[in-house]
């Protein structure tokens, strides 16, 4: 199962639970090995898209995010976590 979530004023937070293939804009696979979630850029700006790099900061991107369910309150408080290890950019 993969869970997606807009995150506010962010990217969409994507939780990985089992298989999943995600692609570069160049076609290439990106590593997910290990990863329990990424970071997908919504604002159009990541200079590592389709990863989140944080850009949305530097810009006027403003998109609301889902409201949360019950058992996702403790994400309330970490909108903007970009550079959380487990969202590190793959290398």
């Amino acid at each position: 199962m993969i869970r997606i979530r807009p995150r506010a004023r962010g990217p969409l937070a994507v939780e990985l639970h089992g298989p999943c293939e995600l692609y570069g804009l160049d076609g290439v696979a990106l590593d997910l090995a290990g990863k329990t979630r990424v970071l997908l850029c919504r604002c159009g700006h990541s200079k590592q898209a389709p990863i989140c790099d944080g850009s949305h900061y530097q810009t006027d991107f403003e998109k609301p995010a889902a409201p949360p369910d019950a058992d996702d309150a403790h994400d309330a408080h970490d909108a903007h976590d970009a550079h959380d290890a487990h969202d590190a950019p793959p290398t």
